[in-house]
This record gives C-alpha cells, structure tokens and sequence, in this order.
C-alpha cells in the first residue's frame, strides 16, 4: 500500500492541479487478494488524490477464486461498499 500511496504523491507533487492521474488495480492477480484489493481502493479513494479508479475484472460477472467469496461476482464486492463517495464513469 504503501509504495501505492509515494508513487500518487510524487506525480501529484511534480504535475500540474490539473493533471489527470489514475490508478489500476487487479484483483486476484499477482498474489493480491480481494480483500486487500477492496481497501487499498478504500484508502486511495477516500485520501482524493485520483482522479478515476480503474479495476481490472477482465470478467465482472466472474466469482472470486477464493472459497470464502464464492457466490457473488466480483463487481458486486467493488460495488457493495460505499466508504467513500465516487462514481461510475
């Protein structure tokens, strides 16, 4: 998370206020694991220093590999929580 968090910094810190800055994140890939994923986006959203969140779901309507998030799609965790105010762009 934390790596996640300098890197947005150092871009925001070196680029004009109006600079378009995104971030990607893949759940369930690269040893993360959907919980994980769920609040580094928590976090990164609700600090507002991104302009857009893109999640890799490559299939949305897929369920989560791992047994205890079997049943529901992946999109329906991402959309389940509404820590933070954003938007569906």
């Amino acid at each position: 998370m934390r790596p996640i968090t300098q890197i947005i910094d150092g871009v925001r810190a070196r680029c004009r206020p109006n600079f378009l800055l995104g971030l990607r994140l893949s759940p369930e890939r690269f040893d993360v694991h959907l919980p994980d994923i769920i609040d580094v986006a928590k976090i990164v959203l609700a600090a507002g220093k991104i302009d857009f969140l893109d999640m890799s779901l490559w299939d949305s309507f897929k369920e989560p590999e791992d047994e205890a998030f079997k049943g529901r799609s992946l999109l329906s965790y991402l959309t389940s929580w509404s820590a933070v105010m954003w938007r569906w762009g």
